[in-house]
Order: C-alpha cells, then structure tokens, then sequence
C-alpha cells in the first residue's frame, strides 16, 4: 500500500488534471503527515474516489460529495447544513426560474429566480445574496443527490 510520499505527488497531480475535483484535501507540499488523509472530493468525482480508495485504502478518509466513500453514509458535516425548512409554497411564497433549470447528478449551479409573495402580509426573506434550495419529490423529501448549490433572489412585492 502507498504512503504520504506518492498521496502527495498524486494530489498535485489530480489538483492539474481535474480542477474542481479535490474540494478538501491535506497540503502536499507538508514534508510528514500522519493517516488518515481526510479528502473531500466533488460529488462527480466518484471515479477519482475509487482509485484513490484502491491505492491507498484506510490510509485514506474519503468523502464523495455529501457521502462518505465507500461506505456511501451522509457524512455528519452534511447532515448538518441540511435544509430544515418549510416549502416556500406553505408560507405564501412562489419560486420560479427566469430560464430553463438543467443540473447533472453530482453538480450545483447558481441560477437566477423570480420570488413572487402571494400571502396578505409582508415577507422577509434574510440572506448572504444567495437562498439555497433543494430538489424534493412529491412528499417533501430532500434528495441530497439532486440538491441545488444556490439561487440568486429576485423578490418582487
């Protein structure tokens, strides 16, 4: 089994050949680390998971997205920033895309939206710039592997 000195070579190497891919990863330009390696991949990059899980094996803390890998557990950091939210229907509120919404599995984006108040009261929405939305089914379920990054808002009264 590999050790620090070829992991680091192999990061510089995936840092220049898959931008994007390494989200979270130990510096390889440190001489000495000690395992695990805790490396957090883009939720797309489940094939860079897979070998780096067959090189280096348990010297390696993988997280794929929001799932640990290879066991495909939501990792406790994720299950912390999960929406905890009522639909935006149930509190008076329309959300629409100005264009055409595509995301592929294991991608986010960040779109423009129309938030259109229909409630008799005023509503405030509180943000950074950016509301965060999930994709949910017909029960309300969140789908961590659909979720959608960030939307910019546009609130019209």
């Amino acid at each position: 089994m590999a050790g620090w000195q070829s992991l680091r070579v192999d990061l510089r190497r995936l840092h220049e050949e898959s931008p994007g891919a390494l989200v979270v990863w130990p510096s390889p330009d440190t001489e000495r680390r000690e395992p695990p390696f805790r490396i957090e991949l883009a939720a797309w990059a489940t094939e860079i998971a897979a070998t780096l899980n067959a090189t280096y094996g348990t010297l390696v803390d993988l997280h794929v997205g929001a799932m640990t890998y290879p066991a495909g557990q939501l990792s406790e950091r994720a299950q912390a920033f999960q929406l905890h939210a009522e639909p935006a229907e149930s509190a008076g509120l329309d959300v629409e895309t100005l264009s055409p919404l595509s995301v592929r599995t294991g991608r986010s984006t960040r779109e423009d939206v129309l938030v259109t108040n229909r409630a008799a009261h005023e509503q405030v929405l509180f943000s950074n710039g950016a509301l965060t939305s999930a994709v949910t089914d017909s029960a309300g379920t969140s789908n961590l592997n659909e979720s959608i990054s960030s939307a910019t808002a546009r609130i019209s009264p």
